[in-house]
This record gives C-alpha cells, structure tokens and sequence, in this order.
C-alpha cells in the first residue's frame, strides 16, 4: 500500500464502490469527517426504476475512448440499437467478476462487449473509474470552487477475498486514470461496512439494540452481499474504537445478481434462446428493460409471498417466441404445469413458489457458507447483513430463520454501508487493528540440506560460499496463513546479492500456498517478482536488503542496499 500520508494533509476523503451489478461514491470534507455525503438518487431514464448507486456498465465510442457510463449508457446503447447505429461502439457491462479467482490475470487479460467485441480489461476498469473521478471532482467544485485532485485522499473498495493480483490490477486502473498513487488507498469491503456500522445510533440499525455498545470481547459475523460475490469475515471488539478480524476473509460467487441468472434461464423455458438473442439484436431497450422490471420485484419481493407475481415483459419478446412455440400458452403448461406460469400481452404471471426459486442457489449458497463459519469460530452472538443485496426482505428473513441464536444487524441503507465505512477508513485505517492471513508467502531460496525433510535427489553442493550441502527448490517461508498481523504491518526482510559479478539486477520470485508450512515451490503459485538494479560489482559481495511489509490491504516492498544505506521502493510487479 502507497504511503497516503496523514489524513490532515488533505481537505477530502472520498471513496469509490466499484461494485459488480451496481457502483457509487462518498465523501466527506476534513472539517465534518462525519458529515458523509454520497449521491442520493440515480434514475433509469424512463423506468421506474430508481437506485442509491448506478449500474456498473460503460459504452465506449468508435475510436475506443469514453462515452459514458451507468443508467446512461444502458440508455444510449439502446437508443443507438434502435436505429442501427451501435454495431462501432462497445458496451460492457457487469465485468468485475472477471478479476474473481483469475490465476491469469495479467495486464493483457481481455473482456467481452455485449455483442462479443473484445478489448483489453485495464482500460475498460480504468476508463470506469475514471468516470467516478470527474463526478467526485465536479461534485466537490460545486461545494470548493478552487478544489484540485492533489486536496483528495481517494479509498478504492475491493473485495477481501480478492487475491493480490486482483488487487493491484485495480490499482493500477486508478493510476492509469489520473489518481495519484500516492493518493489512494484500498479498503476491503467488509472491513469497510464494519468501521461504518460500528458508528451508527441505534435508530439506524435494524436489530442492532447493543451492537454499538457491545462488551469488548464481542464477536460478530460480517456478511457483504453484493451482486456478484458474498464476503464474509468475523470481528472482535477490542475497544469503543478498535476491532480485530478473527476469521479470514472468505466467501464465493453467490450475490444477487445470480437471482437475475435463474430469472434469464426461467425465461428461455419459455420464449427459447434464440427468441431472446433475438430480441438483444433487434430491440436493445426492450432487452435491457427484461432486466429492470425483474429488478423492481426482485427489491420489493417480500418473504412471504402468496398468490402470483407479476411481471412486465416486452411485447416484442412474445411475438418473437411464435416463430418456435406458434401456442405459448400451450407450450408454457407443458413445461411449468397449468396455473403456475402464464403469459398475456407484455405481463408474466408467476406462481409466487416458482417464483421464490429463483432465490433459493444464491441464499443457499449465502447461508451454508455462514454456517460453516459458526460452526468453526465460537461466540459469534450477532450477524452483521450489509451490501446491496442485504435489501431483500426474501435473503434477511432466511438468514433469521436459519440462525435464531445470532442476532440479525442490518444498517439502514445497507447497499451504501460499504462505501460510507470507506471514507470512514480514509480518515482512521487504524480502526482495523488486524487481520488474518489468507496465505502463507515465501520465497525460492535454495535452503541448507535438511535429510530428515529433503529428498536426495534435490541435494547439491554450494560450491561459490560455504561449500555447504543444499536442496534445490525450497520453499522460504515470510509469514504463515492464519498469522494475525497488525493492519498497520509487519516488516519481514531477507537478504541476498547477485550470484553473477557482472549482474547488475536482483530478483527475487515471491510465491503463495493455500498450505500453512509448504516445503518446496512446486506446492505453491508465483505470486511476482521483485525486480531492481544493484551498484556496479566493486570487489564487494553486494547485498540487498529486501523488506516485505504484510497486514495491509497490499503488500508492499521496500529494499535497502547495504553497501550505500540507499533505499528503494521496489518494482513487485504480479500481472506480467
């Protein structure tokens, strides 16, 4: 993590939540930390549909440069679409999952359009939150006239079971679209909701009678449920100000926007794949609107639902489908049965059972993940539900029924907790007083020959300095998985020289392991490499001094040459 300096230094702190389905900011001034102030409302043009934050999607002109972004490129895309001029510009949409457990992410990694167009991912997440910056700017200049981006502390949110590529593949977005390294920092979302609920009056949390002054000691299960992942960590209070994670972060790929995936396959049941393809390349609005109406119901769906649900279709999609299923009707019982799935005009009527089923992978997925962890970390009395999809009335009343000895907390507004909590951490990162390791990191360091431990066949002879037996391929440990480090870090350092005289570069190759003492590299993934010149050979062995600092949101690399005292901020590159 990039030194942000002390919080005084600048007049703003705001935060970006890059989310998968849906994306907003916050900020707040120096002089009121806690005055946090966030966009109220964006609109979806002419829909009913209206949201705290906006769609994550952004259409890019011909050329490939920006053109706009959320519920107004969603909005323009169709009306391009419907007068066939969209086939130049790229729209994409819902694209962060693609840094989600991608071992091969790389600067190249590629991205998908709607209509199958590719372009690399760094500039689509660039020219994305560059699309926050301008807001945040012009939003501020409305309130400081003079305000420049040099006054702003920005916090970029990121998943916490994101791995270290990912991470730095969004900062390396943020760079690339003019904020300052230096600048930014990142914060993980749980961690983020956290910090914010723990600051709210009781009159603002749902079942939260006690949470605010709850004993030290207090343990409670963070559940972040946004579109497309659900993160999970468990705190302990530690004092009025401060808590420690007890659990490492965790979780999967089950957020809300899974719900509208079985709602899609419900309706090519129906109408057939090909009838909605059809209906996407002939009348874009149309299709986006499928997605919209459902998203009205999927918010208001309330737990207990009785009679049918209905919802607004395109007419267009109905007179498409005859080409295939000439009696739809027909067609409709054969597969639903009669009574539970009708279709008249441009409505839908679904059987409020059938209908709840499109819930069911998601929460499914939600609640055994948390059961897992309450079955393996003791004392949790309470559920912290936050993120955009913690609003279904349809996911809270299952996770209270599944777990009646843990009180359910839910904030008001909980699809925002996240992105206020990270100004919050903007002002105080040391709220946080620390985390869990997911990994165990080391180095390839070729260690002496252990026969108690080390096949033979690895054994050689290091013949340059001591003449000392060593086996190849070893795995030098930094930091165990499940340590507990302090969030403001714990500097590990190793020492090496160049075994080339007239090598003027040191690396250093930094692996990871899912295992808590690996051996040897082969039971590890590469992480990156930590790559620097050293001073010219002059008859002394040069030694480099290479300090690992692991806590922090990210990793950070410091090297020190002996010989000088000069030091370094390292190159510790992980997407080549």
């Amino acid at each position: 993590m990039a030194d942000c300096g002390n919080p005084e230094d600048f007049l703003v702190v705001s935060a970006i939540d890059f989310g998968t389905t849906y994306s907003g900011y916050a900020f707040a001034l120096r002089d009121t930390p806690n005055d946090i102030y966030s966009p109220s409302t964006w609109y979806a043009g002419g829909s009913t549909l209206a949201s705290l934050k906006t769609p994550t999607c952004i259409l890019l002109k011909e050329d490939k440069s920006f053109d706009c972004f959320g519920y107004e490129a969603q909005n323009k895309y169709a009306s391009l679409a419907e007068d066939g001029k969209h086939g130049d510009y790229y729209f994409f949409e819902q694209f962060k999952m693609i840094l989600h457990q991608n071992r091969t992410l790389s600067r190249g990694t590629m991205i998908e359009a709607i209509d199958g167009k590719i372009l690399p991912a760094i500039r689509i997440f660039s020219l994305s939150i560059g699309f926050f910056k301008e807001h945040i700017l012009k939003t501020l200049t409305d309130r400081i006239p003079n305000i420049c981006l040099e006054d702003i502390r920005f916090v970029l949110t990121v998943p916490a079971i994101w791995d270290d590529k990912a991470k730095q593949f969004m900062r390396e977005a943020a760079v690339n679209a003019g904020i300052d390294g230096d600048r930014l920092m990142l914060a993980f979302e749980p961690e983020a909701a956290s910090i914010y609920c723990a600051g709210l009056p009781v009159e603002k949390l749902q079942g939260g009678e006690g949470f605010t002054e709850a004993p030290n000691g207090t343990r409670y299960l963070i559940a972040d449920i946004g579109g497309g992942t659900a993160d999970f960590c468990v705190h302990e209070k530690i004092s009025k100000e401060e808590v420690k994670e007890v659990y490492k972060a965790s979780g999967g790929a089950f957020g809300g926007m899974y719900v509208n995936k079985e709602y899609k396959e419900f309706l090519k049941k129906i109408f057939g794949r090909q009838s909605l393809q059809k209906l996407q390349l002939r009348d874009m609005g149309d299709f986006l609107d499928i997605e919209r109406s459902f998203e009205v119901k999927k918010r208001d769906a309330k737990s207990e639902i009785h009679g049918n649900v209905t919802i607004r279709i395109p007419f267009n999609l109905v007179e498409i489908s005859k080409a295939e299923f000439p009696n739809l009707a027909e067609h409709t019982a054969e597969v639903f049965g009669t009574d539970e799935v009708s279709v008249m005009w441009d409505k839908i009527k679904i059987n409020s059972e059938i209908f709840q089923t499109f819930f069911r992978k998601s929460i499914d997925g939600i609640t055994d993940y948390m059961n897992e962890i309450i079955k393996e970390i003791p004392n949790i009395s309470m559920i912290l539900l936050v993120g955009g999809f913690a609003e279904s009335s349809i996911l809270q009343t299952s996770i209270k029924n599944r777990f009646m000895e843990q009180n359910l907390i839910i904030p008001e507004q909980p699809g925002l907790s996240v992105v206020k909590g990270a100004v919050m951490y903007g002002y105080n990162p040391t709220k946080i007083f620390s985390r869990i390791l997911r990994y165990t990191y080391g180095t390839s360091h070729n260690l002496a020959f252990d026969p108690n431990k080390h096949p033979t066949d690895r054994k050689y002879m290091y013949i340059n300095e001591d003449g000392k037996e060593r086996c190849r391929g070893t795995f030098d440990m930094l930091v165990s998985k499940g340590a507990s480090l302090k969030s403001t870090g714990k500097v590990i350092s190793k020492q090496s020289a160049p075994f080339n005289r007239s090598t003027n570069t040191s690396e250093t190759r930094i692996y990871y392991s899912e295992e808590k003492d690996p051996y040897f590299i082969e039971q590890c993934t590469l992480l990156g490499k930590v790559r620097l010149r050293v001073p010219p050979y002059t008859g002394k062995r040069r030694v480099v001094q290479k300090s690992f600092t692991f806590g922090r949101t990210e990793i950070a690399v410091v090297c020190t040459f002996l010989e000088t005292g000069e030091s370094i901020k390292a190159s510790f590159d992980l997407l080549e």
